[in-house]
């Protein structure tokens, strides 16, 4: 079979190196490489190579192998239109779509649970750093300022949300004004970090010069500062990285604390447009986190008691069975009364089991 045939594609433009990406073939994309390299760069209709598939769907060995064998400077086409003259893998939107999707699928932080992986998972983040500077460089190559200020702001509000401050880095020192980029909800990376607690984006803040001081009076289209918002409970996968609503509200109160520190002293009292002051918002929204506590405390304190209480009377008992009466001569160190018939007796008994009766003297 001519090389050429493994071009085929079904109705949506999906070449068999396409279909193998999405569903993580990683021996298949080997073997379809292998025969014809030129399936990397062959896009489906939606203009999507196969690292974007990959990418969608999360299969990080597909898409680490898939970024290894890709060439950055090849241009890519459709297979219907044979369009050779398309861009690159990583040019323009094409590059920022690839980087949502290495973002949004895990890739770029990989969680470290076995030792035996840690090699590995290295190379992983090693290669996701190198795309995104790989990206960063493709974009800053338009030299248009709009341009690069739309590009890079969606992977940068990802980045934010999902709490991967590498990226955030990344983008901010190739694109400095790119700091100022807000959601759909007109929400800055930082008040997206205080929110989502995401305390790696967050500590960015201390690293920024003079504009750390804007963003410290920011406020959102409802008269929201930063304290507000930490006011606001945190997301339940964040909640539940401590056991314990007690230990919960604790740290919710650190960071409450944490921002306080960092906001202009009148903002801390500053009203929001429904009148409330950020320790209002955080009483109102922690309510039954307190509740909960209690309820917490109190469970533990009644469990402390039970087992200090048994503590006391095993010492107590021990003391008890290790004191001879009449106590020892300082001199040989024996029980005084060990002549007596009446210790004799004594030391009898305490060998017996539990279930005896006791002895009558």
């Amino acid at each position: 079979m001519p090389v050429e045939a493994l071009e085929l594609n079904d109705s949506k433009g999906h070449t068999a190196l396409n279909t193998a990406a999405r569903f993580g073939n990683t021996d298949a994309a080997k073997i379809l490489v292998a025969k014809h390299s030129d399936l990397l760069y062959i896009r489906n209709e939606d203009d999507w190579l196969p690292l974007h598939r990959a990418a969608q769907s999360a299969h990080k060995d597909t898409l680490s192998y898939l970024l290894m064998v890709t060439n950055p400077d090849c241009k890519t086409k459709k297979p219907i239109e044979n369009d050779l003259e398309h861009t690159a893998p990583f040019e323009d939107d094409s590059g920022v779509e690839l980087l949502v999707r290495v973002i949004a699928s895990g890739f770029y932080v990989p969680p470290i649970k076995h030792i035996q992986h840690i090699r590995e998972l290295k190379l992983k983040h090693n290669q996701a750093v190198k795309l995104v500077k790989c990206l960063c460089e493709q974009v800053r190559s338009l030299e248009d300022l709009e341009a690069y200020r739309s590009l890079a702001r969606n992977p940068l509000l990802v980045a934010a949300k999902l709490g991967i401050h590498e990226i955030i880095e990344e983008i901010v020192n190739s694109f400095p004004e790119a700091i100022f980029a807000r959601n759909a909800d007109d929400l800055y990376i930082f008040e997206l970090a205080v929110i989502k607690r995401h305390e790696n984006v967050f500590n960015l803040l201390y690293q920024l010069g003079e504009d750390k001081q804007y963003f410290a009076r920011s406020i959102d289209n409802e008269g929201n500062t930063l304290l507000h918002l930490v006011g606001n409970k945190a997301p339940i996968e964040k909640l539940n990285v401590v056991p314990g609503a007690a230990l919960q509200m604790q740290r919710e109160l650190q960071w409450f604390k944490e921002v306080e520190k960092f906001v202009s002293p009148s903002y801390i009292d500053e009203q929001n447009d429904d009148g409330e002051t950020p320790s209002t918002v955080f009483t109102n929204k922690h309510m039954d986190l307190v509740v909960e506590g209690e309820k917490w405390m109190k469970n533990r304190a009644t469990s402390c008691t039970i087992a200090a209480t048994l503590i006391t009377i095993t010492a107590v008992v021990f003391a008890a069975a290790m004191t001879v009466p009449g106590g020892n001569n300082n001199t040989s160190g024996l029980p005084i009364f060990s002549a007596e018939k009446a210790f004799i007796i004594f030391v009898v008994s305490m060998q017996l089991p539990y279930s005896c009766p006791p002895l009558l003297f």
